[in-house]
């Protein structure tokens, strides 16, 4: 059984859902069965083109209702699996921003997609607090991770003048290899994952800019202090991931490990 999968919607709304399976990279997905739900309606399904994913319609729904729809597939290779989808309807949905991973676009919010998200924690371990979260979450999780790494410098320059993100950016070498002007960069995906990560599982936003100093002994000076941040507070994998990205000063910032 592949891991379950809780998303959110709007009462009143039509909603499409993309739901990755891990296994289908190497052994696409050739059908996909959906069992429907009494008080839920399922407008459409389909196989997404590369048959990694199945996608789902929904519309209706009772608020404060969460409803669990079963998914089972088939492979080329004739093996079959299946998931459990709980839909959870609520008001508050339609007060969320929708998510826009859109590659140099005047309104993305987002340095990545939610389909691309999924299948970086299908390849990761200890994802618990990701795979328990509901779309809306990891889609608000993505967008805060994406605002606090907005606020870091890095190398090169905008491709665009109107594009709303940092990303993508001309001047950069990755690994001592040029980056194309439009592409987004690895590193820069996965670190805007682990970030988002970090904020499904506390309140990232809380935390006190002051590190504290205590008792620094240097030969027989021993000093006791508070020292200001001046960049960002990271996690260590995300401190790691920025490093080719984040110009000379920047990436001096202080390591949370």
């Amino acid at each position: 059984m592949s891991e379950p999968v809780t998303v959110q919607k709007a009462p009143g709304i039509i909603r499409t859902y993309e739901f990755t399976w891990s296994d289908a990279a190497a052994d696409p997905i050739t059908d996909s069965v959906w069992t429907p739900v009494a008080g839920i309606t399922i407008d459409a399904d389909s196989i997404s083109g590369d048959g990694t994913a199945t996608i789902l319609t929904l519309s209706s729904g009772t608020v404060d209702t969460d409803y669990r729809l079963l998914n089972e597939v088939a492979y080329t290779s004739g093996q079959t699996d299946y998931r459990w989808v709980t839909v959870e309807v609520r008001e508050r949905i339609s007060t969320l921003p929708a998510l826009d991973a859109t590659v140099g676009g005047e309104s993305a919010n987002s340095n990545i997609s939610l389909a691309a998200a999924e299948v970086y924690f299908a390849r990761r371990l200890y994802s618990d607090n990701w795979f328990n979260a509901t779309s809306a979450d990891k889609e608000t999780a993505l967008i805060m991770a994406t605002a606090r790494l907005e606020q870091e410098s890095f190398a090169g320059r905008r491709t665009s003048l109107t594009q709303a993100l940092q990303f993508p950016r001309t001047g950069i070498y990755v690994d001592g290899v040029y980056l194309d002007a439009n592409t987004m960069p690895t590193k820069l995906l996965a670190a805007t994952c682990e970030y988002a990560l970090e904020f499904l599982g506390s309140d990232v936003s809380a935390q006190s800019d002051l590190v504290n100093y205590k008792k620094v002994k240097v030969g027989p000076i021993e000093i006791e202090m508070n020292q200001p941040v001046t960049s960002g507070v990271f996690p260590s994998e995300v401190a790691r991931l920025l490093r080719d990205l984040r110009i000379s000063g920047s990436g001096a910032a202080i390591v949370r490990a």
